[in-house]
């Protein structure tokens, strides 16, 4: 029998099968051959498969395996040597183990039907409990050969241990390279947590807490979605100071004072708390409120009450008010303080005044409230002055040149266009004088008069 040149083959499925079609080849290219052998890998030895006719059958006519050094034998004591190893790669039972002698006509046991259940299965290949994976180190045989679920699998290729978070790791490298499944590798070379997760204080990525949802305050501060936004004390999240919660339901920055802002967006935009979006589209103090001159909204004060000299006039609560020297709020010039506590324009000159007011300053300045010549209350000049053309002008002193009705009381403009006292009154003081006085002597006169009378009648009653 012609003996074929040895072919090899390396075996990763059905060795049997593999075996057969390098038989069958071997065969159609040699038209002489009556025998071969066939050399097959499996994992790191070589074994030869051997038959015994033209047409192989390899459940039956495997005769013998040996090692890669090893010449061709069929005698007992090679056969018993490589015993174990048929025994290794083939399910045989136990009352069959052992070759015993050989002969070239000897049918050796049985093989499985498929060889392969005792290979060993690379990543990803099908396997079962009964399949050794061909790597050792972080795979598992889970149906097919796979990474623990604490690996994962490299470029190498290899399975490494998972990376945990906030720990280096490699762009280049699958995304499961992070040890959490919401965790990733991301251009800082660092395995942290995805968008919509944060490291918690067990080192956990956890999804985030939407706004006014309930947190944990020992959590680090990021597990609220919000970046604007922090878990309060109440362990809700909300928006952190010099911020506000928009119509959209997401923080934004206060606007400063006197800045643009939205009317539609909610009163809290604005960073002053005394402050709101005015119709202007502005940030300005509310009612009640003044700018003071630290640019911060501060209340207003009310009239009679004390103020500060070098704040804004409008610190005053009332807009006809101002602080005054003494540090008090009071009304300002040409209005005066109602019956209501509040500043009110004084009244004109001969306009109607008293009817629902009694204040002394009720009329402007050289006026006063008094019944005109028609018993009707307004506002008329004061006794000192003299009404000229609608103006009250002070009267006339003695002695100073005038027309009639301009001089000061108890004095009339004379034949010489001066102010004369008259009869019984002295112009007073003697040196530029500016009244005319004589009640005084008249008094003191009848006063005089009456004491020496009264006297006189209580001696004659005696």
């Amino acid at each position: 029998m012609e003996k074929t040149s040895l072919k090899y083959i390396e075996i990763q499925n059905n060795p049997l099968n593999e075996a057969h079609n390098i038989w069958k080849s071997v065969k159609n290219n040699s038209k002489d051959v009556k025998a071969g052998e066939i050399k097959a890998r499996i994992s790191t030895q070589t074994y030869i498969f051997q038959a015994k006719r033209a047409k192989f059958d390899p459940k039956r006519y495997l005769t013998n395996w040996s090692k890669k050094s090893g010449k061709k034998t069929n005698d007992d004591n090679a056969g018993r040597s490589q015993q174990s190893i048929i025994d290794k790669f083939m399910r045989i039972p136990n009352n069959q183990k052992g070759l015993g002698s050989r002969t070239h006509s000897h049918t050796p046991p049985t093989p499985p039907e498929a060889l392969h259940d005792r290979t060993r299965a690379d990543y990803g290949a099908a396997c079962s409990g009964s399949v050794d994976c061909t790597e050792k180190t972080n795979i598992v045989c889970d149906t097919t050969c796979k990474c623990t679920a604490t690996s994962f699998r490299k470029s190498t290729p290899e399975c490494a241990p998972k990376i945990v978070l906030k720990t280096a790791c490699t762009a280049s490298q699958p995304d499961d390279q992070c040890a959490d499944a919401n965790a990733e590798c991301t251009a800082g070379k660092t395995c942290v947590c995805k968008s919509g997760f944060y490291a918690d204080k067990d080192s956990k990525c956890s999804a985030k807490i939407l706004l006014k949802a309930a947190c944990t305050a020992s959590q680090p501060d990021d597990q609220c979605t919000d970046a604007l936004a922090a878990c309060a004390s109440g362990n809700t999240c909300l928006c952190k100071s010099g911020n506000f919660e928009n119509k959209d339901g997401k923080c934004s920055k206060q606007i400063l004072l006197k800045a643009a802002c939205t009317a539609s967006q909610p009163d809290d935009q604005c960073a002053d708390a005394l402050a709101a979006c005015a119709s202007g589209n502005t940030c300005l103090c509310k009612a009640g409120n003044f700018e003071n001159k630290d640019g911060k909204c501060a209340k207003q004060i009310l009239l009679k009450a004390a103020c500060t000299a070098s704040q804004p006039d409008d610190q005053c609560a009332d807009a006809l008010a101002a602080c005054a020297s003494g540090n008090t709020c009071l009304c300002k010039a040409r209005n005066f303080e109602n019956k209501d506590g509040k500043c009110a324009k004084q009244v004109a000159f001969n306009a109607n005044c008293g009817v629902a007011e009694t204040a002394s300053d009720q009329c402007v300045a050289t006026t006063e409230c008094k019944n005109d010549s028609k018993g009707t209350k307004k506002c008329l000049c004061k006794a000192t002055h003299y009404d000229s053309g609608g103006t009250c002008t002070p009267r006339i002193v003695p002695g100073v040149t005038c027309a009639a009705d301009q001089c000061v009381t108890h004095a009339s403009c004379n034949t010489s266009s001066k102010c004369q006292c008259e009869t019984g009154y002295t112009a007073t003081p003697t040196v530029k004088p500016t009244m005319c006085s004589g009640v005084i002597e008249v008094a003191t006169l009848s006063y005089m008069l009456v004491i020496p009378i009264f006297v006189s009648m209580m001696f004659v009653l005696r």
